[in-house]
Parts: structure tokens; sequence; C-alpha cells
């Protein structure tokens, strides 16, 4: 099957506002405008508690809370403070009629299927950095054929112009990071390439298929809290330049999470949402080498239509320092210490306090869901670190 893309476009995102109870964390996948992480003015910080810890995050929930740029309705382009100096980036894509591009797929026998022949337009992509009069440090110009590595032919040849999107700064490679979007018209039909662009020339320091629709993982672009390794997509980034592929044979990427500086969880699938067969010690925690430090069995990864592939059901509480994770098919919890990822424990539900009210003020409300519906709560005592457990309705669909 080929890959398909989720259009995320959100025109804005609704804050709650801060009430007396205490927060509810959802953890499932939320498609979020991506933040500009070096700005120029201080980012604006929703908190869920007064203890959250910062990260640097590009397009994802992480430490439990969400970074916006700061509203400024006179910065009409993303901006970024370099060098002490205020610069804008700027992309475009605009279609070129005057270049047509033909792709023939041959016959599939097998499965029956005759040759088909897609056309399109080639497309050219800009990426600018310009400085405060207006100036290009430089001027990137890409086309379609130069994401034939990543983008297979029909998709490429058929799709429309699309801008890249700006996701952020990352210090440590001095690279710019943008997503640029392939789609067929009119159809969910589509992926996502992530783009590393070297801040002095433009020059391109990485590109990869970073996040497909139906069947895609939940991994979203992200840096470390010392912002020396990105994990994006099905790929650890270090700073060296060094590129470790997560991907296995026979095995799909369905979620990862940075734990600290030096620890990744990854989570494999069987490839078949369908299957009934799931593998075992599927869980992996990785070092920012590659090397596999511990293995766990966790199928926390909800596949339902309306998630739009993966979707890893965990949370993180800065108060507790601890990654809460949860499989629903099992009922099982597994908490990870941040500071020793090693140290993990696992629990079903039967384990744990059952929950009655009132909820008290020390804990904080994780809300895990299946198919975007609620099917467990936990309530996490920020003092003492006790849990207790809440079923909630399931809707399997």
């Amino acid at each position: 099957m080929r890959p398909f893309f989720w259009i995320a476009s959100l025109v804005g995102l609704v804050l709650t506002a801060c009430e007396t109870r205490q927060p509810v964390v959802t953890a499932h996948k939320q498609p979020i405008k991506p933040p500009h992480l070096e700005t120029a003015a201080k980012p604006v910080v929703s908190k869920t508690g007064a203890d959250s810890t910062i990260a640097s995050v590009f397009g994802k929930i992480y430490y439990g809370q969400i970074l916006l740029p700061a509203p400024d309705a006179s910065q009409a382009l993303p901006h970024l403070l370099l060098d002490k100096q205020l610069w804008r980036i700027r992309t475009a894509a605009q279609a070129d009629s005057a270049h047509p591009l033909t792709f023939t797929e041959a016959a599939d026998k097998e499965n029956h299927l005759p040759a088909t022949v897609e056309k399109g337009v080639d497309v050219q992509y800009a990426f600018q950095l310009l400085d405060q009069r207006g100036h290009a440090r430089f001027t990137k110009r890409m086309r379609k054929a130069d994401f034939a590595s990543v983008v297979y032919g029909g998709l490429r040849t058929v799709a429309p112009a699309s801008p890249p999107t700006y996701l952020g700064y990352w210090p440590a490679r001095r690279a710019l990071v943008f997503n640029v979007n392939f789609v067929r018209g009119e159809t969910d039909e589509g992926l996502q390439t992530l783009l590393l662009l070297d801040v002095t020339a433009g020059q391109v320091l990485h590109l990869a298929a970073e996040e497909a629709y139906m069947g895609s993982c939940d991994c979203w672009p992200t840096l470390t809290p010392d912002r020396q390794t990105l994990l994006a997509g099905e790929e650890l980034l270090v700073a060296t330049g060094r590129v470790i592929s997560l991907t296995k044979s026979g095995r799909a990427v369905a979620g990862t999470r940075i734990l600290n500086d030096s620890t990744f969880l990854v989570v494999y699938e069987s490839g078949d949402p369908s299957s009934d067969r799931l593998p075992s010690h599927n869980a992996q925690l990785i070092d920012r080498t590659g090397r596999v430090k511990r293995t766990f069995t966790f199928h926390g990864t909800d596949t339902g239509w309306a998630s739009g592939g993966y979707s890893l059901e965990a949370a993180f509480v800065p108060a507790t320092g601890t990654h809460y994770l949860f499989d629903g098919r099992t009922t099982t919890f597994t908490m990870i210490p941040a500071g020793r990822p090693g140290a993990l424990q696992q629990l079903r539900a039967e384990q744990l306090v059952r929950f009655r009210p009132p909820q008290r003020a020390s804990e904080k409300k994780l809300e895990f869901e299946y198919n975007d519906t609620p099917s467990a709560a936990l309530y996490v005592d920020t003092l003492t670190q006790q849990l207790r457990y809440a079923d909630t309705k399931v809707s399997y669909q």
C-alpha cells in the first residue's frame, strides 16, 4: 500500500483557562502547529503544572506543556535570533507548467493491476533567510527531482505546489528545519518530508521521508533538552551529522519518545494493524548511538482511522520526572523515570488502588484514549508518587 499523508493545518489552538481543579493531560496524537524555537520574543508557555519543565520541541506536546510563538502582528514571517541578529524565514512553492512531468508505473501482474500513467507539472521550491532590511543571506531553490530519493514517482509527479513549512532552528547543527509535503489532490494520499538546510549558505544537510498517513508512526520532530540530538520520523539525528536509522525488517515503527538527553523509546508493531499476532519485547530503550539498553512488551499504539496512524498512549509528569504509558490491550501501565529509564516498572490495572473521589489536590489526572475515546484515567500523586486507577468507557470502532 502506498503511503498516505494527513494534512494537519490548524487555524489556532484554544488553550483552556486555568481552573481550581487539577488539569487533565490527554495522551494521544494531536496535530499541533509547529512552534518556532528560536524567536526574538519570549515564547508563550501553556503549562499543565507550575513545575513543568521547558523542553525543546518542534511539533508535539512534550514534558506537559505546549510551546507557542509569541503573538506579534508585525512579524509576517517566521523569525529567529541568530548571532545577535534578527532573521526571517521565507518559503514558497511555484508550479512550473513549462516543465510537464510524466511517470509510468508498470503493470502489477501478481495483483492484476494494469500499467498507469501519471501526469503533472514540476514545482520550484524556494527557501530564503532574510535580514531585517529584506536582503537574502541565501536563497535555496529545489525542484521535485531533488526529492526523488524519498518521494515515490507517482506521488511526486502529481503533487501540486505546497509551500514548505518552517519548523524551527537546531543550534547544535546550525540547521533550519522544514517539512515539505507531497499530496495527491483531493485525496489523503501523500507524504511529508523532513529537510535540514545549513543556516549559513542553505546547503542541504539532510533529507528524509518523515511522516505518512494511515500507518504512520507517532514520531514528531523533537530535540533533546540539551539540543544535541533530533528525533525525527524513523531516524535519530546527532549534532555531529551521524544518522541512525530506527527501522527494522518486518516491523513498523509505531512511536518514539525522548526520555532524556541520551535515552529514547522506540515502539515497534507488526506493520499490519489488523493482525492479531503482536510481537513481544517490541519496545526498546536505546541510547544516542542506537544501542539497545532494555526491551519490554508494550502495545499501547492505537491504529484506528480516527488517529491517522499509530498513536502512542503516553504522557510525562514533570513533578515526578516520570513518563507514563498505557497499554489498553492488557490494561498495563508502564512507568519510566526520566532520570533512570532502565528502572522502568510495569503494573496491571488490577494491581493499582481504585480511584474514589474526590481527587486529591496533589494528584494530576492523566487520561488515555483509544480511537479518541477515553479508556483509562491514572491519578498520579505528585508528592508521594502513589497511583490510583479508574476505568472509563471504551468504544472500539
